[in-house]
C-alpha cells in the first residue's frame, strides 16, 4: 500500500505531470535547536531536516521529488503551487533587549 496523501478540496488547482517539471514549490526553512527543518505548504507531509541549511535544502529537494513520485504512483493529481512567501522588513524594531 502506498503513502496516504490528503485529498485537496480544490480540485480545480491541479495539473499534469508534464507541467510539474517546470513548477517551483515554496519551501519554508526554520532554524531549530539541532539544525534546520523545512516543509512545503502545498505538499502536506513533505518535510526535511538537517544539521545544516545546505543539507536541509538538499534533503528538501529529494523529499519533494519523492513526494511527487509517490503521488503519481498512487494516482493522485499533483497540486499547483499556491503558497507565496516574502521577507517582511520591520525596520529598526528590536527583537530582544
Amino acid at each position: 500500500m502506498g503513502m496516504q496523501y490528503p485529498k485537496s478540496k480544490d480540485s480545480g488547482a491541479r495539473f499534469s505531470v508534464r507541467e510539474v517539471r517546470a513548477t517551483q514549490y515554496v519551501a519554508i526553512y526554520a532554524k531549530t535547536g539541532t539544525g534546520y527543518s523545512a516543509h512545503v505548504p502545498d505538499l502536506p507531509g513533505c518535510i526535511a531536516t538537517g544539521r545544516t541549511l545546505a543539507v536541509t535544502r538538499r534533503r528538501m529537494r529529494e523529499a519533494v521529488a519523492l513526494h511527487l513520485k509517490g503521488m503519481r504512483e498512487d494516482g493522485i493529481r499533483i497540486p499547483r503551487p499556491t503558497t507565496l512567501a516574502e521577507q517582511v522588513d520591520v525596520g529598526d524594531f528590536q527583537t530582544s533587549r
